[in-house]
């Protein structure tokens, strides 16, 4: 299982996006779980960050397996770069960045490594972009959301048994009668 961490709204800065589907801010729009909301930037010269705060998480089992997901696309045809960060209040933690080419909402992830973090219930995202004059290509986020491990701790042990199945690295098992169809 995992911890999902999205925007609440708090501690959010807006660089030079702005909020469009009917959402009143950043924030708010890229909350929507129905990518019926964006942040875009359009017209702006050099790049621009914005920042969500997300909803508390609970440290994890793991400091592995931190996983930034967008849905995002451009206005046109071509290509755009997207640094997703994590923030730990105001300190940039990691970043990774991931090649936008569709022009609908389509879902894109970086996972990060290489760092630590002291308080899960400091937590912002980040979104970095550039709008493309010559091009006229404008970035957009319709979605922005973290998944880290869930908390370590109670439970019955963990591993498989004769009857369990372990899918991977994809951190569940499923124990008993599972019948499982493609």
């Amino acid at each position: 299982m995992v911890q999902i961490g999205r925007g609440d709204g708090s501690s959010a800065t807006n660089g030079n996006w702005s909020a469009g589907g009917g959402a009143s801010s950043v924030s708010g729009a890229v909350s929507d779980i129905n990518n019926t909301t964006l942040a875009s930037l359009q017209g702006s010269p050099g790049s621009s960050e914005f920042t969500v705060g997300i909803n508390d998480l609970t440290d994890p089992s793991t400091t592995n397996n931190h996983t930034i997901y967008i849905s995002g696309s451009i206005s046109t045809v071509g290509s755009k770069d997207f640094v997703l960060s994590l923030f730990e209040g105001s300190t940039r933690k990691a970043s990774g960045t991931v090649s936008v080419t569709a022009t609908s909402a389509t879902e894109y992830s970086t996972t990060l490594s290489s760092f630590t973090i002291s308080d899960y219930t400091n937590l912002k995202l980040g979104v970095e972009s550039d709008y493309d004059f010559l091009n006229m290509i404008s970035p957009r986020v319709h979605e922005l959301w973290i998944e880290i491990p869930d908390a370590g701790g109670g439970g019955g042990g963990g591993g498989t048994t004769d009857d369990s199945v372990k899918l991977g690295n994809a951190g569940f098992t499923f124990r008993g009668l599972t019948n499982i169809r493609g």
